[in-house]
């Protein structure tokens, strides 16, 4: 650039950029701030299961769902959490109520998915920390029932039988399905028996 003839030199230093106020990252967030993105997962993932059907999609949410409450639950455990006394509206039971009920849903979408192992892994844990947790024991029913461990399958299907006298619709279902696995039993039954009989007229020809 030149004045009057004389040739100047200008250097610009960028200050500072004010793009408004910056998003906080995660680890900055305090518990509840993080339970409240939850929540709002909860509610997209509800909605892709229940009126989208969009399966895949709520499993993922709700895996974020138990992801965020599980970091949480992390944080609440900390030493310095415990230290600073930081101010918190929910309990560690009330957070590991949400993780099941996250982990129940995430459940119910894998079912739908036919992912039967991931949902016997995952109601497994529930019910190893809540026994009495109606629809893992049921998911978990279901799942086993579609890998034709019909055994495993009456365990959980007599303990909500047992255990559900107040609940007639449910009480239905598992009849229902009891019903399934004596039909199903005596169809595996007749298929081995063909089986056998094959082998043993194939021997006796080769005799």
């Amino acid at each position: 650039m030149q004045l009057y003839g004389c040739s100047i030199e200008m250097r610009i230093t960028l200050l500072q950029v004010d793009s408004g106020p910056s998003k906080p990252e995660p680890w900055e967030l305090s518990i509840d701030e993080r339970v409240e993105i939850a929540h709002e997962l909860k509610k997209e993932a509800d909605d892709s299961f229940s009126r989208k059907k969009n399966y895949d999609k709520a499993a993922d949410l709700y895996g974020k769902v138990i992801g965020y409450i599980q970091a949480c639950l992390n944080q609440m455990v900390q030493s310095d959490f415990v230290r600073e006394n930081r101010a918190s509206v929910y309990t560690k039971d009330d957070l590991e109520g949400k993780i099941e009920v996250a982990k129940s849903n995430y459940c119910a979408c894998k079912l739908y998915l036919g992912d039967y192992k991931e949902v016997i892994i995952q109601t497994s844990g529930i019910l190893h920390r809540n026994g009495s947790h109606v629809k893992a024991r049921w998911r978990r029913a279901k799942a086993y029932l579609a890998l034709n461990e019909f055994d495993k399958a009456k365990v959980d299907l007599e303990y909500l039988k047992d255990n559900s006298e107040n609940d007639e619709s449910l009480l239905k279902m598992v009849d229902e399905e009891m019903k399934q696995i004596q039909v199903r039993l005596k169809e595996w039954e007749k298929k081995e028996a063909g089986m056998f009989k094959n082998i043993f007229s194939l021997k006796q020809r080769e005799q």
